[in-house]
């Protein structure tokens, strides 16, 4: 998940009625293509009495995409405190910002932070890759772990990988959707087309630099870097003329 606070509750009341306004939305989707289903957020395990002995409950940790969805649509005002709190004059639980000296929980409410501002230039299919090798050992088993990383290579940048749907997130530019892992673990033979079309399926920027080590029994065999570039309009007419001479 996303960078994650927690939030804390007073009374037995305010519990009760956070947990039956979620109940009320079921589930939903926000502005970024996200599901969300707030009851999923909410620890459920709460009693009356744990709180009459006058301390502060703390009922969730949000990720950033649920709480950007929070301040534009829900209405408790103790919900809202919690979160001007915490995104309010120019901070936030990450770097939402390259306006510091507004209010972040503002420029969210008005659609103008850095998660609005922000549109991925993905290459896509359209990605071709160099590759810079450190290693050319020959591997001696198909069974090789794969640990890949992606550089920051702009200002701000800032990726993390989501295990369970296969894609990488810049939350350090904006970018609002779940992730697990700085990390994208796998395993398999190791192929360079098989990268390609990773690569591809990732939809990153050109520029991008990609970091692959595949390992055999814990020991790299294979180290290097893949950068993403745009493939130039002289290979695609060289490619629609090779096709036409068939």
């Amino acid at each position: 998940m996303a960078a994650i606070d927690k939030t804390y509750l007073k009374t037995w009341e305010q519990y009760q009625q956070l947990k039956d306004w979620c109940t009320s939305i079921g589930t939903t989707v926000d502005d970024y293509g996200n599901k969300i289903r707030p009851l999923n957020f909410l620890w459920g395990y709460w009693k009356p009495e744990d709180f009459e002995k006058g301390r502060e409950i703390p009922v969730w940790n949000t990720p950033e995409y649920f709480d950007v969805w929070l301040i534009r649509n829900c209405p408790l005002d103790f919900i809202q405190d919690t979160l001007k709190e915490q995104y309010g004059d120019g901070w936030s639980k990450t770097s939402f910002t390259s306006r510091q000296a507004e209010s972040q929980f503002e420029l969210i409410k008005e659609h103008k932070a850095a998660c609005d501002l922000y549109k991925r230039n993905g290459l896509g299919k359209n990605a071709v890759i160099s590759v810079e090798w450190k290693y050319k050992n020959r591997f001696n088993d198909d069974n090789l772990w794969w640990w890949i990383t992606i550089k920051n290579s702009q200002p701000g940048d800032m990726w993390w990988y989501n295990e369970d749907k296969d894609y990488w997130v810049n939350i350090g530019q904006g970018e609002l959707k779940p992730w697990s892992s700085n990390v994208c673990n796998c395993y398999g033979k190791f192929n360079i087309h098989k990268v390609l079309r990773m690569i591809r399926k990732w939809d990153l920027p050109e520029g991008t630099k990609v970091h692959f080590d595949i390992m055999y029994k814990r020991y790299t065999q294979k180290d290097f870097t893949v950068t993403v570039r745009k493939q130039k309009s002289r290979n695609i007419q060289h490619a629609i003329n090779k096709l036409k001479k068939r």
